[in-house]
């Protein structure tokens, strides 16, 4: 299942990000283009401000369907834990999301 969301196309991400970035009338090509890093900002949203848009926005399978799987571990490097979805589940869930993107080995006892 989480295949199918790794293969979306990019107009589906512009919908995405139009619903992620409500608040502000921006063409969905500009926000692809920052999030693809092509663009560094626009006015004050630059890549991390819209990935944390996106991360508190967006469910799990829509959030990760935005970046390829090689991307991924550095978007969730970018993810500032204190804005927005915050909590001791929240951190323990990216943690667990890092360690198994870098292939390490994941405790079961949380």
């Amino acid at each position: 299942m989480v295949k199918e969301y790794m293969n979306i196309s990019k107009e589906r991400k512009k919908e995405l990000l139009k619903k992620v970035i409500w608040d502000y009338n921006i063409s969905p090509d500009l926000l692809l283009s920052i999030l693809e890093d092509k663009q560094k900002k626009y006015s004050h949203i630059d890549r991390k401000y819209l990935i944390n848009r996106c991360f508190n926005y967006l469910n799990w399978y829509q959030f990760v369907s935005l970046f390829d799987k090689n991307d991924l571990l550095d978007v969730l490097q970018e993810i500032n834990v204190d804005s927005g979805k915050t909590g001791k589940k929240t951190i323990i869930g990216l943690e667990f999301a890092k360690r198994f993107l870098r292939k390490e080995t994941l405790s079961s006892s949380r």
